[in-house]
């Protein structure tokens, strides 16, 4: 269910899903690359943790090539089938903790758009 669409730039426009059904807001590709360094001036500024602000930075970097190695960038939104799938893979390759770990700073990325 889209609640709204919400246009950045002329280069951007982003598809925003409501809550909680379809998990947390979704933002293309390019868009989330390049607000993650922003985040990451306002997780200092807030005087996050250095180790948090790497967990949390190492995630969704993690989820961005995710998404560009299974080709789901090219679509205009990223929404809960992605995030799940994401999370699927950590699964395989990691302990589950890490994966919850990878889920909560996604969480926190998302509620911070």
């Amino acid at each position: 269910m889209i609640s709204s669409v919400v246009t950045l730039n002329a280069a951007c426009v982003c598809v925003w899903y409501s809550y909680p059904r379809d998990g947390f807001p979704a933002a293309a590709c390019p868009y989330i690359s390049g607000r993650a360094p922003s985040w990451g001036r306002d997780l200092r500024a807030a005087n996050t943790g250095p180790r948090t602000i790497q967990s949390y930075s190492e995630a969704v970097f993690t989820f961005v090539a995710f998404l560009e190695a299974d080709g789901r960038c090219s679509t205009i939104a990223v929404g809960r089938t992605d995030v799940e799938a994401f999370i699927d893979d950590q699964l395989t390759r990691h302990k589950p903790n890490t994966a919850g770990i990878r889920y909560r700073s996604l969480q926190q990325f998302f509620r911070w758009l």
